[in-house]
């Protein structure tokens, strides 16, 4: 399930975006870059975030990772090529242990829940 923050907002071509994979750091804003990718298209933000999550799996699944909780951002790059993922356009979870998701966040979410409910 992909958190999609802002999905009114247009993407136009001169609109330079990118997929941002973090590795979430134990405190508040000690996350870690682990790789970017350059992304194309127009339209809607919504339909900008259908690669995150097979972008981010992929990711993961190309190279050795550590274990750990991985975030996937969709950021908008200004004029001197930054971006902050803080002000994401969308986001999605992982949790990754050894060479695979362990369960998707969502679903781990929502297994706390029910049993928080019984």
């Amino acid at each position: 399930m992909t958190l999609t923050i802002d999905d009114v907002q247009t993407v136009t071509e001169e609109t330079e975006l990118k997929y941002v994979l973090l590795l979430a750091g134990p405190v508040f804003g000690t996350d870690e870059t682990v790789t970017t990718l350059d992304v194309t298209g127009t339209g809607s933000v919504g339909e900008l975030t259908v690669g995150l999550r097979p972008w981010l799996l992929t990711t993961l699944q190309s190279k050795e990772h550590v274990n750990g909780w991985y975030i996937g951002c969709l950021v908008t790059v200004d004029e001197e090529g930054t971006y902050d993922t803080y002000l994401s356009l969308a986001m999605e979870s992982a949790l990754w242990y050894w060479d695979e998701e362990c369960v998707p966040v969502s679903q781990a979410r929502e297994m706390i829940s029910a049993t928080a409910q019984d």
